[in-house]
């Protein structure tokens, strides 16, 4: 269970980090 929920966090974590990454590189 910890394993699947650590897996599921760092995944949202890569989205988060990746629509940042779009956004910062859009406006720049």
């Amino acid at each position: 269970m910890h394993t699947s929920l650590s897996l599921a966090l760092s995944s949202y974590i890569n989205s988060e980090e990746r629509v940042k990454i779009g956004l910062e590189s859009r406006s720049s």
